[in-house]
């Protein structure tokens, strides 16, 4: 949701001629979704190698 609101403010800057502005906060709104993918990437791989069957007690490692 924040990131669609940023991108509607991006989108403000592009309509009233700050072009400049408008290509800085689509670029911070593109990396801002490249590491949310990431993140949601690396949670899914770690979900992945757990034993559901293990009744051992969690530790951290």
């Amino acid at each position: 949701m924040g990131d669609a609101a940023i991108a509607a403010f991006g989108g403000l800057l592009l309509a009233i001629g700050a072009e400049g502005a408008a290509f800085a906060v689509f670029a911070f709104v593109v990396i801002r979704v490249i590491i949310g993918v990431a993140a949601l990437l690396v949670a899914l791989r770690v979900l992945d190698r757990r034993n559901p069957n293990d009744d051992a007690p969690s530790s951290v490692r």
